[in-house]
């Protein structure tokens, strides 16, 4: 859209007889810098993948030759091994960071060990269940993921220090907060912030005026500058309810030359906003909803929706025994891998469904979680919100493994 709306301004000013000339080179010149910006972004979002790949499979180049002098005798392991095998570990490796939000900046370590744990336990649950010629060995797994962590750990560390990317850690202290604002205002914020799960520590409040009175206020906001230097705080938030929009922006104007971030609270607002650069996005700190609409969370539950189904798939010989329609059982666990259903879903009920991020027609739903209650409208609607704005794997889990013997129902009935 950028890029179209230079297009757009240079049409419209360089027109007719060598003006045209010069506004196709314009236009050249603007699809060249679309080109190389797009490449860009490309590449700033796949490098650290690529080298977190080359980084494992170094390691296996030179963990495996070590381990065969140890146990067994130079080349026990054959050529697959290396060419197709550790490929896919890494590939399920790296999408285990990825589902796990690891390669998000600023980056977190926690994440990064998440997504490669997850990813080890993938990978040693398709160990055991592929042909035994496939299996080549559960020690050169756990000794690749050892060294992925290691390694991926020491990297992020490394170019994070040297800042020769934009790569960051997010290894933030915790946030010294004074708010501006009235005593019931700064009591909402207050509350907000302790819900929105930031390391934080509210230090106290600025009085707006005379009426503004309590223990925890260190002074008015005439001894704003006083009080920011003597407390050492290094974020302050405006109440806008009690603050208008011109004495904010002055305030932010007088403070300009200390290191302050700022950050405004809307009346009645669930959220608490800010931007102290026009370079960055700035911080966003919202209650914390888990909702089932983010792509990390519709990621994960068609991950686990594909593994169960793919489990439930091999164990069919066994499990067919305990259904009987068999088809129905065999048909859905196939419409749950081709992402035609999902094994947890909404509560089918038109009236409870209103505003709700789409999802895949259920087998299961969350109210059987209760199938020995009578639910009525309201209840079913507060079941299927519940559902969708805190979404949790192992609520999906826990509603599988309870109600197997309903696996061969259609549409959630």
């Amino acid at each position: 859209v950028f890029y179209n709306a230079m297009i757009i301004f240079a049409n419209k000013h360089f027109s007719g007889g060598k003006a045209k000339a010069f506004s196709t080179l314009i236009n050249f010149a603007i699809y060249i810098r679309a080109i190389i910006a797009i490449a860009s972004r490309f590449i700033s979002k796949i490098y650290l993948p690529i080298i977190d790949a080359l980084l494992v499979f170094t390691g296996f180049l030179l963990i495996t030759p070590y381990w065969e002098k140890i146990k067994f005798d130079p080349g026990y392991y054959p050529s697959e091994f290396l060419n197709y095998v550790v490929p896919v570990y890494i590939l399920i490796w790296i999408g285990g960071i990825f589902i796990s939000k690891g390669y998000k900046k600023p980056v977190k370590l926690w994440c990064v060990v998440k997504g490669l744990f997850w990813g080890t336990i993938i990978i040693l649950l398709a160990y055991s269940l592929v042909d035994e010629k496939y299996r080549f060995s559960r020690a050169l797994i756990l000794l690749g993921s050892g060294w992925a962590i290691f390694s991926f750990l020491i990297l992020r560390i490394v170019l994070s220090f040297l800042k020769l990317t934009n790569l960051r850690l997010d290894l933030k202290k915790p946030k010294r907060i004074a708010v501006v604002g009235h005593p019931d205002e700064v009591k909402r914020v207050k509350e907000l912030l302790t819900q929105t799960q930031i390391s934080s520590e509210i230090v106290g409040y600025i009085a707006i005026d005379d009426s503004d009175k309590g223990k925890d206020y260190m002074g008015d906001i005439s001894q704003l500058e006083d009080i920011l230097r003597i407390n050492r705080i290094t974020e302050l938030i405006f109440c806008a309810e009690n603050l208008s929009s011109g004495k904010i922006i002055k305030a932010m104007l007088e403070l300009s030359k200390l290191e302050i971030d700022y950050k405004i609270a809307p009346p009645e607002s669930l959220s608490i906003i800010g931007s102290n650069s026009i370079h960055t996005s700035g911080d966003l700190y919202v209650v914390n909803i888990n909702a089932i609409s983010k792509s990390g969370n519709k990621q994960l539950k068609r991950l686990i929706d594909f593994l169960v189904a793919l489990i439930l798939f091999l164990l069919s010989p066994i499990l067919f025994i305990f259904y009987k329609n068999k088809r129905t059982f065999f048909l859905n666990i196939f419409k749950v891998i081709f992402g035609k259903k999902t094994w947890v879903g909404y509560i089918q009920d038109e009236n409870s469904l209103v505003d709700l991020p789409a999802l895949k027609p259920g087998i299961l739903t969350p109210a059987d979680q209760f199938n020995k209650m009578n639910l009525d409208l309201t209840k079913k609607s507060q079941l299927n919100l519940i559902y969708a704005k805190d979404y949790r794997v192992l609520n999906d889990l826990e509603i599988i493994i309870k109600n197997l013997k309903f696996l061969a129902r259609t549409n959630g009935k």
